[in-house]
């Protein structure tokens, strides 16, 4: 997982149980915030990092609008 302080990085991947559920036809039913995603210069929150019953984890961005400059806060 990125070091919550960490500005530049992508999205985590997801993990490779993830890919076996998939072909399995395993479906995102459920997914639980497992981080704020905060904007690198302003700190302001602008969404958060979802991990689903499937192990994929993927972002969600509050104004629809992907950034690449900001922080992960697993705290």
């Amino acid at each position: 997982m990125p070091d919550r302080t960490s500005r530049k990085h992508s999205v985590p991947n997801a993990r490779r149980q993830d890919q076996a559920g998939a072909r399995e036809g395993i479906r995102k039913i459920e997914g639980k915030a497992v981080a704020r995603i905060l904007d690198a210069k302003t700190r302001a929150v602008v969404g958060h990092l979802y991990e689903w019953n499937t192990g994929q984890i993927e972002p969600k961005w509050k104004d629809d609008i992907e950034r690449e400059d900001v922080i992960y806060d697993y705290a």
